[in-house]
């Protein structure tokens, strides 16, 4: 795991809070995100899915907590201190585990929408009758809504993807290869930062 990157303007914190409030309109007690974009953007933390169920769940009130593998936990306690880290060994099911901190807070839970096929059956499997919801209207509403450093992030890579463009089409002839040309991509991005 590592940190995402972080925009002055919206903290992790404040993300957060936006997404207790929908999940209050909504009347809903929470949402789960497995590894994804939106996983990032609520906890400011860039993992990777892997087949070791790795969730964060934020109840509408209390501490948002994760679920993560043993081998894990010291890492991401060190990347998200306010969050409880709930670690599971081999021999435990970590479905159950992310059940158990899911009825604590009773009502529907919003599952982030990329989350695996594979994850949501094994959620439902560990408590028949827990009712997860789709929460693509929900992270759509908070990812939709942007303060002006998000803006202006937004406005720095679309203008340096623009310089790129310029700066590689040029450049195309034949017989260049996709690795060749993927290397000028990357090193025109490199030299603009």
């Amino acid at each position: 795991p590592s940190k995402g990157r972080e925009y002055p303007g919206v903290s992790v914190a404040e993300r957060c809070e936006r997404a207790r409030a929908e999940l209050a309109t909504r009347g809903w007690g929470g949402l789960l995100a497995t590894p994804s974009v939106n996983f990032t953007y609520l906890t400011d933390i860039v993992l990777e899915r892997t087949e070791r169920l790795t969730c964060f769940g934020l109840p509408r009130s209390g501490p948002g907590w994760m679920v993560c593998p043993g081998f894990e936990a010291e890492r991401l306690s060190e990347l998200a201190p306010d969050l409880e880290i709930v670690p599971w060994a081999e021999t435990e099911n970590p479905f159950a585990l992310a059940v158990q901190q899911i009825v604590a807070q009773p009502g529907t839970w919003a599952l982030e929408p990329t989350t695996a096929y594979h994850d949501a059956t094994r959620l439902a499997a560990a408590a028949p009758g827990l009712w997860l919801a789709d929460g693509a209207p929900l992270f759509e509403k908070l990812r939709r809504r942007k303060d002006a450093e998000e803006l202006g992030a937004l406005r720095r890579a679309i203008s340096a993807a623009w310089e790129v463009h310029d700066a590689v089409v040029p450049t195309l002839a034949g017989g260049v290869t996709e690795e060749e040309l993927a290397r000028r991509i990357l090193s025109a991005f490199d030299e603009r930062g």
